[in-house]
């Protein structure tokens, strides 16, 4: 954890060195953040001894970082985001703690679907359009984003029910018409999967579709075991992902925007060339904290923070984020395996997923290896919402962990 905030610190110091005329306030942006997660240490050493020791000072690390370069592209933004993620680590503090008092969460199967599934049809029905994706609620001037929360309310329903019904749907069978007996307890899973070409339909969201997708296949394969079913899944949802294709105007422009950004540089392409040309000028080392120009980029803050990232660390910084990122998933996926009841093994495998299937589609739309999808950097962009969910499912992953 010292090592962590150490090197935040350093980070914020040399950004203050570059570019001078910041406020005298942010000095406490560092001195906060090191108090806020020194005093989440002491509580999960009191709480829960045994958790993981490496999962918080990566946490740490990479939300400083986030901040550092919010910092360096807006300060303003800055500010916003310093104060969510304030009431982020107050929130994961009370999911701890309540978690402890009392495990509620394998109580509640259908609430935590059906609480989800009203969050999603409130936003298409009423939410505010960006970039062609429905994804915003606006309470006054606060922007919410309730696929934030629904993800991880899928999550909880995934596992309550998987947990439940595991040996149902891991069951085979030599007798003939075995499907009629078993094809009932797939009929949940069937709704998730079409809710998830739904979001593709009415939101046009498909980063958001390819999230909770990836998180459905993962925690089923995490339950059964049966990579046929998984397969069987995939082949659905790239077909209808195929058929939204030819449907929809906003996904053709994705697709070839990404396929040969060049021939539209200054219209359509223009987000993702300046992006590949920003994490190519970083070079080996970069450029320096502050010392680039990651504001020519569109939505550098959020979709885009890793171009910023390679433009002013270079390609050992941002390799050195997509490390932090892979311990991060081993330590989680070692906290499932560890784990003795399986529907907090579930549970933890389906917020591994969600953390690992972000970073990839993130981190594979900005270098071009997929076509860019407005999802968030964990932990890392900028977004209330995300940063909230985030951190809250965090507490979750803390209150299970050791059991």
């Amino acid at each position: 954890m010292f090592l962590a905030i150490i090197t935040v610190a350093f980070g914020f110091y040399l950004l203050f060195k570059a570019i001078p005329t910041g406020s005298e306030f942010s000095i406490w942006y560092p001195v906060t953040i090191a108090f806020l997660f020194f005093i989440t240490h002491i509580i999960l050493c009191f709480l829960h001894p045994d958790v993981d020791e490496i999962i918080l000072p990566l946490i740490a690390f990479m939300s400083g970082l986030g901040l550092i370069f919010i910092y360096r592209i807006e300060p303003a933004l800055a500010l916003k985001q310093f104060i969510w993620m304030t009431v982020s680590i107050l929130s994961m503090w009370i999911t701890v703690i309540v978690i402890k008092k009392y495990n509620f969460l394998e109580k509640y199967t259908y609430l935590w679907a059906l609480t989800g599934i009203f969050m999603l049809i409130i936003t298409i029905m009423f939410g505010t359009e960006v970039n062609g994706a429905k994804l915003w609620i606006n309470f006054g001037s606060v922007n919410f984003q309730p696929v934030e929360i629904v993800k991880f309310m899928l999550v909880m329903f995934l596992a309550n029910y998987l947990s439940h019904h595991q040996k149902l749907l891991v069951a085979r069978s030599n007798v003939p018409g075995w499907w009629r007996i078993n094809i009932r307890y797939f009929i949940p899973l069937i709704i998730i999967w079409t809710l998830s070409l739904l979001i593709l339909i009415f939101q046009r969201d498909l980063g958001m579709a390819l999230l909770l997708f990836g998180i459905f296949i993962t925690m089923f394969y995490t339950a059964t075991g049966r990579g046929d079913y998984c397969l069987f899944g995939i082949i659905m949802f790239l077909a209808g992902a195929y058929a939204c294709y030819y449907k929809f105007t906003h996904f053709q422009i994705r697709v070839s925007s990404w396929l040969n950004p060049w021939i539209d540089m200054e219209n359509r392409g223009y987000q993702i060339t300046q992006g590949l040309m920003a994490l190519g000028s970083g070079g080996m080392w970069g450029k320096g904290l502050g010392l680039g120009d990651p504001t020519w980029i569109p939505a550098v803050e959020t979709d885009f923070i890793f171009s910023a990232i390679g433009e002013e660390l270079g390609l050992l910084g941002s390799t050195a984020v997509i490390i932090c990122y892979i311990i991060l998933i081993g330590r989680c996926i070692r906290m499932a395996m560890f784990s003795k009841n399986m529907f907090n093994k579930i549970l933890i495998a389906g917020i591994t997923a969600v953390f690992t299937v972000q970073t990839w589609v993130i981190v594979g739309g900005v270098i071009k290896l997929i076509p860019m999808t407005g999802i968030t950097l964990p932990f890392i962009s900028y977004g209330g919402s995300s940063l909230l969910s985030n951190f809250i499912a965090l507490g979750i992953l803390f209150g299970l962990g050791e059991r």
